[in-house]
């Protein structure tokens, strides 16, 4: 299950050309549609389309000065081959260099190709009635940015460290707390523990749902989260408390937990639940 940091993908009915001489970015929140903690950035993902021949596509994020623009030296870099760009307006997809992305921050998302002209990539936008609070797009010429406020342009920004299939990274840490994310290598550590849960829930209830979770009726999936990141929860407060004030705090949470967890398995076996949840 890829972990969406931050995204605004809604009602495309525009672009933006950007070519070597005309960059665009986006700028885009911590928080704003996504977890609001710690994230590490892997993959970045643009609607756009191709005319004729932009070259390879560069893909950075940047913090951002006051006024919104670009600042300092990219803390991600990524690009596109020209033969990957979409000919139709379509989603495609920059491996970046990792880069942990902190809560409530902005940051701006900027483009740009090798050449220029009549060579572009067209950046899909919202022109119309945008609603992304986090930010808006923004154009370079001659090296200086301007904001559009009344556009913003359609991105996808991710975290590709956590294969789970029952719930993500941001679900875990949203219950087991925002601190729980500045733990060493906390992704690959919640990672782990939703691997397990995944598995205690598969085996006590003797239904594999992580192999038949395409399959399941969304609210069968809800269900299936709710548990999972509860577990995982747990298991995360129990490997490190520091989050916490006090021991006694932390152990309350896992008790709130763990009584959502086992009125969630409940579930599971109750046969009038099971039932629904076959027919759903």
């Amino acid at each position: 299950m890829v972990s969406v940091i931050e995204e605004y993908i809604e009602n495309d009915d525009g672009q933006r050309t950007v070519n070597s001489s005309n960059n665009a970015g986006q700028t885009f929140t911590i928080g704003t549609t996504g977890a609001n903690i710690d994230s590490t950035v892997s993959k970045v993902w643009v609607k756009c389309l191709i005319t004729n021949s932009p070259g390879v596509t560069y893909l950075a994020i940047y913090e951002t000065a006051p006024d919104g623009s670009p600042t300092g030296t990219a803390l991600s870099t990524g690009s596109i081959a020209e033969a990957d760009l979409p000919v139709a307006a379509g989603w495609v997809s920059a491996t970046m260099t990792e880069v942990t992305l902190v809560p409530s921050k902005k940051y701006i998302l900027t483009m740009d190709t090798d050449n220029g002209g009549a060579n572009a990539v067209e950046w899909r936008k919202d022109g119309s009635a945008p609603t992304y609070a986090g930010g808006s797009m923004y154009t370079e010429a001659a090296g200086v940015w301007t904001e559009t406020a009344t556009d913003d342009l359609l991105f996808s920004i991710q975290t590709g460290d956590i294969t789970t299939t029952l719930c993500t990274y941001g679900d875990v840490i949203a219950k087991a707390g925002a601190n729980a994310a500045d733990i060493t290598g906390a992704e690959l550590i919640v990672q782990n523990f939703v691997l397990q849960a995944e598995s205690f829930i598969n085996v006590i209830t003797r239904y594999n749902w992580t192999d038949q979770y395409s399959s399941l009726n969304e609210d069968v999936k809800y269900l299936l989260n709710q548990i999972c990141s509860d577990l995982a929860a747990i298991y995360l407060i129990s490997y490190d408390m520091s989050g916490y004030t006090s021991r006694v705090e932390a152990e309350t949470m896992i008790n709130v937990l763990r009584d959502n967890f086992t009125r969630g398995v409940v579930t599971l076996f109750d046969q009038k639940s099971v039932t629904f949840m076959e027919n759903a």
